[in-house]
């Protein structure tokens, strides 16, 4: 069994950071049919929910945990010019990309 350590998780995140976005956005087949199939779930639909009840005037702070990418995020948080927002996340290279 290999050793795990306190960067295991890190490391698996770096592993799939490049197809991270695909399987939250189901913009591949494959992954349409895993979020479709397994998780019974449309992350694009739940996310524009829940961004639109954000006004885009908001001037309150945003907590983002965990970022990712900010691949649901990056427009709307764009249009929020007056909020203070911070993303979280354990992967820095995600981090790196939503930055």
């Amino acid at each position: 069994m290999p050793k795990r350590t306190a960067n295991s998780p890190n490391r698996a995140y770096t592993r799939i950071t490049n197809f991270y976005d695909d399987v939250l956005t189901a913009r591949k087949w494959w992954s349409r049919l895993y979020m479709n199939w397994i998780w019974k779930v449309d992350d694009n639909l739940v996310a524009k929910e829940v961004l639109e009840m954000l006004p885009d005037d908001f001037e309150g702070e945003i907590l983002d945990v965990p970022v990712g990418t900010a691949v649901f995020t990056a427009e709307k948080f764009r249009n929020m010019r007056n909020a203070k927002i911070l993303g979280v996340d354990f992967s820095q290279e995600m981090l790196d990309i939503a930055n």
